[in-house]
């Protein structure tokens, strides 16, 4: 008996069904094009604090240990 036998037995498993596909994954969702042109719904992030604004890090062999 495998993993695949074991499944639809499964509490965490669908039961042999495929899950509902959630609104932003249909094709009449409009959300991500249309914020991409006016920005409504804002859905847009604010910039990282870790961002580097394109800088480049410091390389570890640039300051290595003593």
């Amino acid at each position: 008996m495998g993993l695949l036998d074991l499944l639809p037995a499964s509490l965490l498993g669908l039961k042999g069904l495929s899950p509902l596909q959630r609104e932003g994954a249909k094709s009449s969702s409009t959300m991500h094009y249309q914020s991409s042109i006016n920005d409504k719904p804002d859905i847009s992030r604010k910039p990282s604090t870790l961002d580097l604004n394109g800088k480049k890090p410091s390389a570890y062999m640039d300051n290595p240990p003593k």
